[in-house]
């Protein structure tokens, strides 16, 4: 397979040294082992890469020879992702808490970075993180040549809407050296069988093929019919489903406007007594309001002993409970026992179109009633394309508007539960009154009752004609005349045929909505539009704009909030920035860790330190300097000075005290311990001091420079916070004195160790010292001092001593 007709394709693919210890590698040499792997395409993920990782390496390496630190294959690699992967963390931690999220909540963080978009560039490339948490990774095709890795593609996905691909100018080199593409497949197949047969054999491959053919075509119909079969138990499964059955039981009967429903506004149906609506409608009052599985729903009355659960019920139900639209009310379930069998269904508090309508305290525009035509339309679009096919008994009370002026249509569908109702003990009047929406063409088939349940698409589009006028007057229609007079003129054959009186002066009134109304009130079926057209013609006499009332002021409110928001983020960031440098002033003056507490409110108590290495320094003849400057002189050298101390001391785990005149104090080791750390980084620092004033001029007097004297001690200390107003962070103990004393008896330009920090040093090593001689202080008697005077691996110059002013005889008088 290595005669240059195969390619091998792998993935992430290394060579392992050990292989060649194995039988299979026939005692080849490495240089020949390694050959046999010419030819390879490896796919692999690249690595740390770009100038950034170039020069994190430099640096690194320096770092790790400076502190002796052995380096291993993966050392700059693993840093570098470490690096990316905190920094990453932090960007979702930051976006999750100003979200409001907490430090805790790792899915918040990790969602916050996941959006495939790059974050940031970090020191191993650019960094984004898609919706799996994954690293988008730079894919990298190489080609092993001679022993060696050369890439061929890049495949760069860190932009998915744009991946960027690289294609290097190198020659691909395949198994045996060739750089011919090896073919798809051999040229008569892999099996040898794509050649040109003799006669005998093309007909033999062509039963085959025939054979194979029908074989196909047979579990093609197989797998057809499973799939038919397995949808068919699927459908059965969720018909059979009776969590629509409801206990009775289970529902709290409530007043809308109660306690129990404070969150629901009452309005002309919800105002606590409610007047039952004719013809079996949602009557809103006490008794069929209630609360199930903390929703409020509506019960309509059935008038029935009990449902007998027969197929077609099971379907019906699943019709209606599968018909999901805003503008179709949704029902809950049915109670189905005697003698509470009703229908359940989702309430709507601000009851229905046609009580709405009737209430003349609520103004309404022509921009809500346009909205409530459009909904019902919208509605019945989504009834008439489903299989409840059609309403059959619409009108304006079966139309329910809930708590966000949306009109829903309700009472659609289950014709089998409603059928063979008990006869409703109502009045003439209300029994006529009951088909003013009825269409003439189906009144023919009744005998003046509605008790034979007719319904077509047609007959609905009457319907919403009388609705639209209903809408136009804001009056029921017919309203003037006896219902019984009404009926028997709706049932003749009239020219024009009887409809319901336009009111005149209508102002706002589109008169395209008048020829639409009387469109949808037809003699003729056939002459009636659908709903489809209905709702075209809103939406064209509205200008093509939204009609949804409650969208149009959602828009305007999502509009006011993001200008609202944008304000606040604009000042949660000034504010930020301001919290920002109010922090790093507080940490300049205190302490990190007591800056925090102190900043909790919490009191900080004073803390005992068993070992901390203290520094003081002064400078030379500065009396002298002081009396022959003016005072703006003297604050302006010690400002520069200082400056120049506060950027050195940075470098190094120490805490600077206090500035009193011209001393300076430091301290390390406190308020966070470093174990003996403190001795080695505060004699590093004053070697770190020395030379940053080795050329330091007196500002006001270029020909003279600044002379430090530098005592530094080892011992004990307490440490605690001092005052309320500008609370200072001090040092006491016998151990500030040891060092004070060291500063002042020691020499221009040295720094004087006492014993104590000695011993500390030596068992740090590194340091150079050598021995002063006896030095008498005061309250200390007779001691015996050195001089720090070097450190392995510090190449920084420091000052000549040679030059070292001697000023020592009279700063001590």
């Amino acid at each position: 397979m290595m005669n240059g007709e195969y390619a091998f394709v792998t993935l992430d693919f290394t060579i392992q040294s050990h292989w060649i210890r194995k039988t299979w590698a026939g005692g080849r040499s490495v240089e020949d082992f390694n050959a046999l792997f010419d030819g390879i395409i490896n796919l692999s993920v690249k690595g740390p890469h770009g100038e950034r990782y170039d020069k994190f390496v430099e640096e690194f390496r320096e770092k790790l020879k400076v502190n002796n630190v052995s380096e291993t294959a993966v050392t700059y690699s693993f840093s570098a992702y470490l690096h990316d992967a905190i920094q990453v963390y932090a960007i979702g931690l930051n976006r999750s808490l100003s979200y409001g999220g907490n430090i805790s909540d790792g899915l918040s963080i990790i969602r916050n970075v996941a959006n495939n978009t790059v974050l940031f560039k970090g020191l191993s490339g650019d960094v984004a993180i898609n919706s799996h948490g994954n690293r988008v990774p730079v894919f990298v095709f190489s080609n092993r040549q001679n022993g060696s890795v050369v890439p061929i593609a890049e495949i760069d996905e860190t932009n998915p809407g744009d991946p960027n691909v690289t294609i290097y100018n190198v020659t691909t080199i395949w198994p045996s050296g060739t750089t011919v593409i090896p073919r798809d497949a051999p040229e008569c197949g892999f099996r040898g069988d794509e050649c040109v047969s003799p006669p005998e054999e093309n007909e033999e491959s062509f039963n085959y093929l025939w054979l194979l053919t029908l074989i196909l075509v047979l579990m093609f119909i197989a797998l057809l019919f499973g799939f038919l079969y397995y949808k068919k138990k699927v459908y059965e499964r969720d018909l059979m489903n009776t969590s629509w059955i409801i206990d009775y039981k289970d529902i709290v009967l409530c007043n809308p406007g109660s306690r129990m429903s404070s969150k629901i506004r009452s309005g002309p149906a919800a105002a606590g007594s409610f007047i039952s609506n004719v013809g079996g409608e949602y009557n809103f009052s006490l008794t069929n309001v209630g609360r199930y599985k903390a929703e409020l729903v509506a019960l309509k009355r059935i008038r029935k002993n009990n449902i007998e659960l027969k197929r077609e019920v099971f379907v019906e139900m699943k019709q209606v409970r599968d018909l999901m639209h805003e503008n179709i009310n949704q029902y809950v379930g049915m109670c189905v026992e005697s003698p509470n069998v009703c229908i359940v269904s989702m309430f709507c508090s601000r009851g229905s179109l046609q009580d709405l309508l009737a209430n003349d305290d609520i103004k309404i525009d022509w921009l809500f009633r346009m909205s409530f035509a459009y909904d019902i339309a919208k509605g019945m679009i989504a009834l008439q394309n489903s299989p409840i096919h059609a309403h059959g008994s619409l009108k304006s009370s079966k139309c329910l508007i809930d708590g966000r002026w949306v009109c829903k249509v309700s009472d659609h569908g289950l014709d089998t539960v409603k059928a063979n109702q008990t006869e409703e003990e109502l009045g003439e009047h209300a029994k006529y009154r009951d088909l003013y929406w009825t269409a003439p063409e189906l009144l023919h088939a009744m005998d003046g009752t509605k008790s034979q349940f007719t319904k077509t698409q047609k007959g609905d589009v009457y319907s919403y004609g009388i609705i639209l006028h209903e809408i136009l007057s804001r009056d029921e229609p017919y309203y003037q005349m006896e219902p019984k007079d009404v009926l028997v003129k709706l049932r003749k054959s009239l020219a024009p045929p009887f409809r319901p009186e336009i009111p005149k002066d209508l102002e706002g009134c589109d008169e395209k909505y008048i020829q639409l109304m009387k469109l949808c009130w037809d003699k003729e079926p056939a002459e009636r539009p659908n709903f489809t057209d209905i709702k075209l013609e809103l939406r064209t006499m509205n200008g093509r704009k939204n009609t949804d009332i409650v969208d149009n002021m959602l828009q305007m409110m999502e509009k006011y909030t993001n200008q609202l928001e944008e304000l606040v983020d604009q000042r949660t960031r000034q504010l930020e920035i301001e919290k920002a440098k109010t922090e790093e002033l507080l940490y300049k003056m205190l302490p990190k860790s007591i800056a925090d507490e102190l900043k909790t409110g919490k009191p900080v108590q004073a803390e005992s330190f068993s070992s901390v290495t203290i520094f003081f320094s002064d400078i030379v003849g500065f009396t002298k300097v002081a009396s022959e400057s003016s005072p703006f002189q003297v604050v302006n050298l010690l400002n520069e000075l200082y400056t120049c101390f506060d950027n050195v001391i940075d470098s190094y785990d120490v805490y600077k005290v206090e500035t009193i005149g011209d001393a300076y104090m430091v301290v390390s080791g406190l308020p966070v311990r470093n174990g003996d750390r403190h001795a080695g980084e505060i004699a590093t620092m004053a070697l770190s001091l020395l030379s940053s004033v080795k050329d330091f001029t007196i500002p006001h007097m270029k020909n003279k420079k600044v002379q430090l004297r530098i005592g530094i001690h080892t011992g004990p200390c307490v440490a605690g916070v001092v005052g309320l107003k500008m609370p200072r962070y001090c040092l006491f103990g016998d151990t500030v004195n040891y060092a004070s004393r060291m500063e002042s008896s020691g020499l221009a330009l040295r720094i004087h160790v006492s014993p104590d920090c000695k011993s500390v040093l030596d068992s740090l090593g590194g340091f150079y010292l050598e021995e002063r001689g006896p030095v008498t202080l005061k309250g200390k008697g007779t001691i015996i001092s050195f001089f720090l005077y070097g450190k392995e691996g510090f190449d920084k110059p420091l000052p000549d001593l040679a030059q070292a002013a001697s000023l020592e005889e009279h700063e001590f008088k």
